[in-house]
């Protein structure tokens, strides 16, 4: 097929002036010329070199092979001795009629396929798509200004001369004798010489007889003097194969002839191509919804134990019903206490652990809390439980859906749902924390944040604050920092304003309480954080002081406002 291939690129090509060089992803290449276009993709084991229009996504150039090529005509195309290898020869005259003489050499040697171009005049390399260096390859070395030497054949035969059959082990059968001992080989085509002269493709090849031999290299000669190329189909109709011969041994129920072997290349190279797009999506679907059936699973099961809060809920309830029952029978400072639980039938007695800092009404406060926080937990658990098992069933879904072996446009949807979706989850953990602050405006108008914990705290005044924002924080108190915005104001805020903030963050402080409470105030590029120090923790200079009365503002009615970072 490569003597018909290369036979076919030099009836087309003969004489034509090359107009153009482009590139088409990593490793393909278009040879555009004056009466057709020549397609190579250099991809290891998807090699392919054909006629064929450029698509519509293309890359101007690419160093030498436009250079040389350019305007250049092509004089000839031959199948070279290498194995798998169609040169076509260029040669170009620039302005100043000094003549350049290239090869452009296709290399279609499964991993090793290539597009190397070569100075015949010097027989060195000029630039090929894939470079070799002599680290990845110990035959040869293929990179600018080494000499170019052909993919090596390890004593292998071309097809198109005699077959040596003493060179075949007595032992080996025909089709381990054709790949270990010739070149462009292919099963189908061992295959169908040996069904046109009635041998065994997988019998002994020291059991033949001299005429069963002769009769073989007759059929492989005219296989390689007449060919008839075709497109075999699947079941389904699609292509699957390029045969330079029209198949007569059942190894391919269906095909179609074909005008020229490009036509039947290109039909199965795009669909080898659209195969792997669709196993590779297909892979990345599977691996993105293991992923997340494995989390969820996990997930399900940390929220069905933390369901069980729900028990001690009441339990913690009830220990602080007998403490406001025997509030009398606690001394202070006293950890523990047992009394008779009034749900035993036999009055037996529950030990309850007490803070000392706390009095008996104070132990049942803190009870009657944990009692709340632990219901209200176990409400939000159900509730995330309940969407967690709903994810998980559409995962299972769509695992399914993937095993039926679904179309392209289905497997692009299922890649954008799940392994899209994935890679955002993803970039969001990895990415700032984004951070939601509470908004409020004062009675100029003008906008103020408050940072809602110490994570949140930390962003605001070292990365959300401008340089000379207004950050107030409450003197000797642990409380919430306050940015007053200043960036959309031309003017100083007045001293109503920075009251009004000021008492914002008396307000989200521990000093809310108070009628008075003492608030710090200063700009905010004379905030700064310690080296190592814990998250909301600040060191400030230039700080002045006002007291003022906590209070809180109008919020702020901006709608759909995005998270700061």
């Amino acid at each position: 097929m490569l003597a018909l291939m290369a036979q076919e690129l030099g009836d087309t090509l003969s004489s034509a002036r090359v107009r153009d060089v482009r590139r088409s992803g990593k490793n393909g290449l278009w040879l555009v010329t004056t009466r057709a276009d020549v397609w190579i993709d250099a991809t290891p084991n998807r090699s392919v070199a054909c006629i064929s229009a450029p698509p519509p996504k293309t890359e101007k150039g690419h160093g030498w092979f436009s250079s040389r090529l350019d305007g250049g005509q092509v004089t000839s195309v031959m199948w070279l001795g290498g194995d798998r290898a169609i040169a076509v020869d260029v040669v170009r005259q620039d302005p100043i009629g000094t003549v350049d003489r290239t090869r452009l050499v296709i290399e279609l040697g499964g991993k090793n396929t290539n597009a190397v171009l070569v100075d015949l005049d010097s027989d060195t390399v000029l630039d090929c798509l894939r470079p070799v260096t002599a680290k990845r390859n110990r035959y040869r070395e293929l990179i600018p200004k080494a000499v170019y030497q052909p993919a090596p054949t390890f004593d292998r035969e071309r097809l198109d001369g005699p077959i040596e059959w003493g060179r075949a082990d007595a032992d080996s059968t025909l089709i381990d004798f054709f790949a270990e001992r010739t070149l462009a080989w292919s099963r189908p085509l061992v295959i169908e010489i040996a069904h046109r002269c009635g041998v065994d493709p997988q019998g002994a090849v020291g059991r033949l007889q001299a005429s069963e031999l002769e009769r073989m290299q007759g059929a492989l000669d005219d296989i390689i003097s007449t060919p008839k190329p075709v497109m075999c189909l699947d079941d389904t109709g699609e292509p699957k194969d390029v045969l330079a011969f029209e198949p007569t041994a059942g190894q391919f129920d269906t095909f179609e002839r074909l005008s020229s072997l490009s036509e039947g290349v290109l039909l199965v190279a795009q669909r080898r191509k659209h195969q792997e797009q669709r196993a590779q999506l297909a892979r990345g679907i599977d691996s993105a919804l293991s992923a997340r059936q494995r989390f969820l699973t996990r997930k399900a099961h940390t929220l069905g134990k933390q369901m069980d809060d729900g028990s001690k809920a009441d339990a913690a309830q009830h220990h602080a019903d007998l403490l406001m029952a025997h509030q009398d029978s606690i001394e202070p400072r006293q950890t523990e206490i047992a009394i008779p639980d009034w749900d035993d039938p036999e009055g037996a007695e529950v030990t309850i652990s007490l803070d000392a800092e706390k009095n008996a009404v104070g132990n049942a406060q803190r009870l009657y809390k944990r009692a709340r926080k632990l219901r209200d937990g176990a409400t939000i658990n159900a509730r995330r439980l309940a969407e967690t098992e709903n994810e998980l069933t559409l995962v299972m879904g769509a695992a399914k859906l993937l095993e039926t072996d679904p179309p392209l446009e289905t497997l692009e949807s299922l890649h954008g749902q799940w392994v899209t979706v994935n890679k955002m989850r993803r970039n969001k953990k990895s990415g700032p924390p984004e951070i939601t602050p509470r908004r409020y405006r004062t009675s100029d108008g003008w906008l103020v944040l408050v940072g809602r914990n110490d994570r949140e705290n930390d962003r605001l005044s070292l990365k959300v604050a401008s340089p000379n924002d207004y950050w107030f924080h409450t003197h000797g108190s642990p409380g919430s920092h306050v940015v007053l915005r200043c960036e959309d104001h031309i003017d100083e805020p007045s001293r109503r304003t920075l009251e009004e903030a000021a008492a914002l963050a008396g307000h989200w402080s521990k000093q809310k309480t108070s009628s008075k409470a003492a608030v710090i105030y200063t700009l905010a590029k004379y905030v700064t954080k310690p080296r190592g120090a814990k998250p909301g923790t600040v060191t400030v200079r230039r700080e002045k002081l006002i007291m003022i009365e906590p209070g809180l503002l109008p919020e702020d009615d901006a709608v759909g406002e995005p998270p700061l970072l």
